[in-house]
């Protein structure tokens, strides 16, 4: 099995399982919106 890194440092299955179930859930627009820069 690959072993898998960020920034040469070592990522666990479960961490790689927490980042899929945050990009499956979506993300609230509007908040990173108001926590965002302007556009204008």
């Amino acid at each position: 099995m690959n072993k898998q890194t960020v920034h040469v440092e070592a990522v666990s299955e479960d961490q790689i399982d927490a980042w899929v179930a945050e990009a499956e859930a979506g993300y609230d627009v509007e908040m990173l919106r108001k926590n965002g820069s302007s556009t204008q």
